[in-house]
């Protein structure tokens, strides 16, 4: 997890995205599936999680992320 949070991180402020609101919104966005716990939050933390990106799986547990189904493109 340590490393995909550290490119994660890097990739936001190179493109001067707010990582938390991001992961957020990327969540909502493409997953498909259920947020699944327990989140095992000592790992994650220990992986540079932030506090508010965990506050906000743990609100979410047992509900799916996605918000709205992702459009279809036909390029």
């Amino acid at each position: 997890m340590a490393v995909g949070t550290r490119w994660f991180r890097f990739l936001c402020a190179q493109r001067g995205l707010e990582p938390d609101r991001t992961f957020m919104t990327l969540l909502q966005q493409y997953y498909r599936g259920r947020i699944q716990g327990p989140l095992a939050l000592t790992a994650r933390r220990a992986a540079g999680f932030s506090e508010p990106e965990l506050d906000w799986l743990q609100s979410r547990i047992g509900q799916p992320a996605a918000t709205k189904p992702e459009a279809v493109r036909h390029d």
